[in-house]
C-alpha cells in the first residue's frame, strides 16, 4: 500500500481523527492475527439547515493497530462529496471489501484536502455554500508532521477470513463553526458504527408543530430564523429533561406531497432505547454596527417527544410527533 508520507500534494492534508471522540461499535479484546479479512467504510451525514451545500474532498483513509505502522488506503481519484446529500440512510462508499490484516484497530483517520481562501472559489475542494449561494472555505487545523493521532478506548475488530463494514457519521451541524468575521471553521465531530449493529428511525411531524415553529420579528441589528429539526437522544426523556442533553443524531424535516405529510429519517443508530424530539431551533444573529462582527446564537425549543426502540438491521417506522395533549383536569374532591 502507498504510504501517505510519500505523496506530494499541492494543498495541506487535514488528518481528522475519528477516535475516541466518536462512539465505537465492534467486538473488543483479542490480539492481532496473522490472517486477514476485508473491511468496508462508508460516510453519512447528520444535516445542517443553514447551508445549501457542504463539500469535503477526501484523498485517502488510514487505520492502525496499536503501535504498528498505519495501513493506508489512497484513492486513485480523490472523492469530492457533498455531505448534505448523505442524510438519513443515504451514504457514500469510501472503501469496499478491501483486504486488511485481521485484528483490533485503535485509530483511524481521513485525509481531507484543505483550501487557500485566496484561490478561485471554482477550485475549492472543502467548503460550504451558504443559503445566499456564496462559497466559503472551511478552515481547519493543519497537522503537517505526524498528523492527529488519538488512541481509542475501544477498538474496531476485523475478523480473520471474514468481512466487516463500518459507517462514519459526519455531524455537519456540530462540525462547522461560523466565525465572527464571516468565515467558517471545520472542527470535525464524527462517530463510527458497525453496520450490522445499527438500525434506523422513520416518522412524521404534525402540521401544527411545523406551522407554529415561527421566528420572532427582526429588531434593529438582530435577525431571527426558525428551523424545525428532529433530534434523537440516547435514552428515554420527557420534554422538561431534554435541555442540556447531547443529541446522538438529527434529521431535517421534508414535506412529502404524495402522502401530504412532514417526514423525517434518522439513520445509523446503535440498537437501543431513544427519545425522538421535535425541536424548533431559533437562531439569533446580531451584527455589531461598529465592528461588523457577526454573532449567532441558537436556542432549543423542544415541543414534542416520543420514546423509540431501535433494533439491529431494522427500520423503526410509525413514529409520530404531535403537539402534546393538554393534561386531563383533576377531578374535584368529593
Amino acid at each position: 500500500m502507498t504510504n501517505l508520507s510519500h505523496i506530494k500534494t499541492a494543498k495541506k492534508l487535514l488528518l481528522a481523527s475519528l477516535l475516541p471522540a466518536m462512539m465505537l461499535t465492534g467486538c473488543g479484546g483479542g490480539d492481532s492475527s496473522s490472517g486477514s479479512g476485508t473491511v468496508s467504510f462508508s460516510l453519512t451525514d447528520a444535516p445542517i439547515d443553514s447551508a445549501k451545500e457542504v463539500w469535503i474532498t477526501i484523498t485517502g483513509l488510514s487505520v492502525q493497530q496499536g503501535d504498528d505502522e498505519w495501513e493506508d488506503f489512497v484513492f486513485d481519484v480523490p472523492k469530492k462529496i457533498d455531505l448534505l446529500t448523505l442524510q438519513g440512510v443515504q451514504k457514500e462508499s469510501l472503501l469496499s471489501e478491501e483486504p486488511l490484516p485481521s485484528g483490533e484497530y485503535t485509530q483511524i483517520r481521513l485525509d481531507v484536502v484543505l483550501d487557500d481562501p485566496k484561490e478561485d472559489p471554482a477550485d475549492y475542494d472543502t467548503y460550504i455554500v451558504t443559503n445566499d449561494g456564496v462559497p466559503h472555505v472551511l478552515a481547519g487545523p493543519s497537522f503537517e508532521q505526524t498528523g492527529l493521532k488519538i488512541v481509542a478506548e475501544d477498538s474496531l475488530s476485523v475478523p480473520e477470513n471474514g468481512h466487516v463494514a463500518f459507517t462514519i457519521d459526519f455531524d455537519v451541524r456540530k462540525s462547522i463553526v461560523a466565525q465572527g468575521n464571516g468565515e467558517y471553521k471545520l472542527k470535525p465531530v464524527l462517530r463510527i458504527e458497525q453496520d450490522n449493529s445499527i438500525g434506523h428511525i422513520e416518522g412524521t411531524v404534525g402540521a401544527t408543530l411545523m406551522s407554529e415553529c415561527i421566528a420572532p420579528e427582526n429588531t434593529g441589528d438582530t435577525t431571527y430564523v426558525a428551523s424545525p429539526v428532529v433530534y434523537a437522544f440516547n435514552g428515554t426523556y420527557d420534554l422538561l429533561e431534554l435541555e442540556g442533553i447531547e443529541e446522538v443524531s438529527s434529521s431535517l424535516i421534508s414535506y412529502n406531497s404524495d402522502s401530504s405529510a412532514y417526514e423525517f429519517e434518522v439513520g445509523y443508530l446503535p440498537a437501543g432505547s431513544y427519545s425522538v424530539a421535535f425541536n424548533c431551533v431559533i437562531s439569533e444573529t446580531t451584527t455589531n454596527a461598529e465592528t461588523g462582527e457577526v454573532t449567532t446564537t441558537d436556542t432549543n425549543d423542544y415541543r414534542a417527544v416520543e420514546p423509540v426502540e431501535v433494533f439491529e438491521g431494522e427500520i423503526t417506522t410509525g413514529v409520530s410527533l404531535e403537539v402534546p395533549a393538554d393534561p386531563a383536569p383533576e377531578e374535584p374532591a368529593a
